[in-house]
C-alpha cells in the first residue's frame, strides 16, 4: 500500500484560516514567553542557576504540553504510542526517524500520554539556525537544546559543553535524536540515494541512511559519566496523511488526523563498547525500521505498530485530556493579556523592548542563552559559600536565610 500522499495545500478556507489562527497563536504564545515569563526570572542564571535550570525546564515543558493540546483541539489529531515507557528519572537518548519537519511537535503529545512529566525532561537536538527564531528560538536557548550547523568539530565542542553542563547540574534528561540529520523530503531523498550509491548501501523506501558520527560521539560521551542509562528506539508513522513542513500546517491548515509512535528500550550495557560497533549497531537498528515501516504501511489502516513484550499502549486520560485543555486556556488568556497591554501600558512595551535586545545581545556576546547558562552555573560552582552570599542582596540574604531548605 505504501505510504500515504503528502498533503501541502488546504481544501478549503476554513482549513485555511484554522492554520492562520494555530501560526499566529504558536508565534504570540513563545514570544510572550520568552520575554514575559522568562526575561524577569534571569537574574537566576546569575544568583542561583540550579533554580533557573528547573524553572525553565519546567515552564517550557508547560509549554510542549500545552501546544501538543492545542493541535489536538484545533486539528483533531490523534496520537497512539506504543511499547516501553519512558522514565523521566533516567537519562536516556530517543532516536527516532525524521519522515517530516513536524514528528518531534507530535511527540510532545505521545510523551503525555506516557507521563507528563517527559516533556518537562526533554531536549532535542535540532538545527542550528532554529535558535534565531523569535520566540520559540528564545524559548528553546533558555532550555538549553542543542542545536547542531552540522560541522563535526565545532557540533563536538558544543554537545560536549552541553552534556557535562546536563550532568553538572544533576537533573536527568531524555534527548532527541534524529540520525538521518534532517527529514525525508524529495531534496534529502535524491542526496541519500546518492550517498546509498556511493557507500555500496540498500536503497531505502521509508528511512533515509542514518549519519552515525554525531550518535556515536554522543553516546560515547554520555557513557564516560555512568549516567546514561537507556537508548529509546522510537519509530514514527503517519497513518492518513503526511504533512512535510511547519509552513504546510500553518500557512494551509493541513495536518494529519493520527499519528503512530512505537518505543523500544534498550539497556546501555546491551549497546557495544568501541566506536565501529556502535555505528554498526545503528546501521541495523535503521535497516530493521525499514522493514517495520514497510510493515506499518502495508497493513490495513486499522493498524498499528507492534507492542514490545513489556510495553502497553498509552491513551490520553480524561485527567490529562482536561489538564491539557486547561494549559491552552491559560496561556490564550496570558498571551492575549499581552497582545492588548502593549499599547495601553507603555511599561509592557518597555520590557518587550528590553526582552528582544537581551536575546540579541546574549546570542552575540556568548552563543545563545543556553552558553551564558553554563558558564555562569561553572562559576557559581567554583565560588565557595561566602563569596555566594556577599552577592545575594540583604532582603534576599534575611529572606533565604528563613527558608526550610538550603538555598545554595
Amino acid at each position: 500500500m505504501g505510504e500515504p500522499a503528502t498533503v501541502g495545500s488546504a481544501r478549503d478556507w476554513s482549513e485555511r484560516l484554522k492554520g492562520w489562527l494555530f501560526g499566529f497563536f504558536m508565534l504570540s504564545s513563545t514570544v510572550f514567553g520568552a520575554i514575559y515569563i522568562f526575561i524577569p526570572f534571569t537574574p537566576l542564571i546569575f544568583f542561583y542557576p540550579r533554580a533557573w535550570r528547573r524553572f525553565a525546564d519546567h515552564m517550557n515543558g508547560t509549554w510542549h504540553s500545552m501546544a501538543g493540546s492545542c493541535v489536538r483541539l484545533l486539528f483533531g489529531v490523534k496520537t497512539r504510542i506504543v511499547g516501553d515507557k519512558a522514565d523521566s528519572r533516567e537519562m536516556a537518548i530517543y532516536i527516532m526517524n525524521h519522515r517530516t519537519s513536524l514528528d518531534w511537535f507530535f511527540f510532545w503529545n505521545g510523551l503525555y500520554q506516557q507521563d507528563p512529566s517527559l516533556n518537562h525532561s526533554e531536549k532535542i537536538a535540532l538545527k542550528g539556525m532554529a535558535k534565531h527564531c523569535p520566540g520559540a528560538g528564545w524559548a528553546m536557548q533558555c532550555n538549553s537544546f542543542i542545536f547542531l550547523d552540522r560541522k563535526m568539530e565545532r557540533d563536538k565542542e558544543r554537545v560536549r559543553r552541553l552534556l557535562d553542563y546536563y550532568v553538572g547540574i544533576g537533573n536527568n534528561y531524555q534527548i532527541l535524536l534524529f540520525p538521518e540529520g534532517t527529514d525525508r523530503c524529495p531534496i534529502s531523498i535524491e542526496s541519500n540515494e546518492k550517498y546509498a550509491a556511493k557507500m555500496g548501501l540498500a536503497p531505502y523506501s521509508y528511512l533515509l541512511h542514518p549519519r552515525t558520527t554525531g550518535f556515536v560521539f554522543m553516546v560515547q560521551q554520555m557513557r564516560k559519566t555512568g549516567k546514561l542509562k537507556a537508548i529509546y528506539d522510537v519509530t514514527v508513522g503517519y497513518k492518513d496523511k503526511i504533512v512535510q513542513t511547519e509552513t504546510d500546517i500553518i500557512m494551509e491548515g493541513v495536518c494529519p488526523q493520527e499519528v503512530h509512535y512505537q518505543m523500544i528500550r534498550i539497556p546501555i550495557d546491551q549497546l557495544p563498547l568501541g566506536d565501529q560497533q556502535l555505528a554498526d549497531w545503528l546501521v541495523k537498528r535503521w535497516a530493521d525500521k525499514e522493514e517495520k515501516l514497510r510493515q506499518f504501511y502495508g497493513s490495513p489502516r486499522e493498524q498499528t505498530f507492534d507492542n514490545t513484550p513489556t510495553g502497553q499502549e498509552y491513551f490520553l486520560t480524561p485527567e490529562g485530556e482536561r489538564r491539557g485543555n486547561i494549559l491552552v486556556i491559560g496561556w490564550t488568556l496570558g498571551t492575549f493579556a499581552w497582545i492588548f497591554g502593549l499599547l495601553p501600558y507603555p511599561m509592557l512595551s518597555l520590557l518587550t523592548v528590553y526582552g528582544i535586545s537581551y536575546y540579541l545581545i546574549v546570542c552575540l556576546v556568548y552563543g545563545g542563552v543556553e552558553f551564558l547558562a553554563i558558564e555562569r552555573f561553572r562559576a557559581w560552582e567554583s565560588w565557595n559559600i561566602e563569596q555566594k552570599w556577599s552577592v545575594i542582596p540583604e532582603t534576599f540574604q534575611r529572606v533565604a536565610a528563613k527558608l526550610p531548605f538550603g538555598f545554595f
